[in-house]
């Protein structure tokens, strides 16, 4: 009879023979791995968005506040209304209740929180807050 001195036990063979069957993932972990992914990028594009137009606001802000014209109107409605006419002919759709009008030395000092939802999946939103400062001097 033949005796092998240095061989594993039994149960070792039997797990390495199961291990060496294996071959990578089996397809419902790579569709999770897919749903997740899309997910995640779903999610992105909606912050994306979000992030993009509180841009788009800051930009019109900066710009009102740099054209003559429109600092001779420095009047809390006139401003109000300007900035809903620029939202509007840019695509933006923000609530304008939270814009705040305050008197400044030279003028208006305007605050604005606002917050911007999308829907991700279902009834779960994505929520951003927001909060803009401009002084609109005469």
């Amino acid at each position: 009879m033949w005796k092998f001195r240095n061989l594993p036990s039994w149960p070792y063979l039997k797990w390495m023979t199961d291990m060496q069957q294996q071959r990578g993932m089996s397809m419902i972990s790579v569709l999770i791995i897919l749903v997740g992914v899309a997910l995640l990028l779903k999610a992105a594009f909606g912050l994306f968005s979000m992030y993009w137009d509180h841009k788009m606001i800051g930009t019109i802000l900066e710009k009102m506040h740099s054209n003559p014209d429109e600092r001779s109107e420095v009047r809390p409605a006139q401003l109000k209304r300007i900035i809903q006419e620029r939202l509007d002919s840019n695509n933006i759709d923000v609530d304008m209740s939270g814009l705040t009008f305050r008197p400044a030395q030279n003028g208006v000092q305007m605050d604005w929180q606002y917050e911007m939802r999308r829907t991700w999946l279902g009834n779960v939103d994505l929520v951003v807050t927001f909060n803009q400062s401009q002084e609109f001097r005469q």
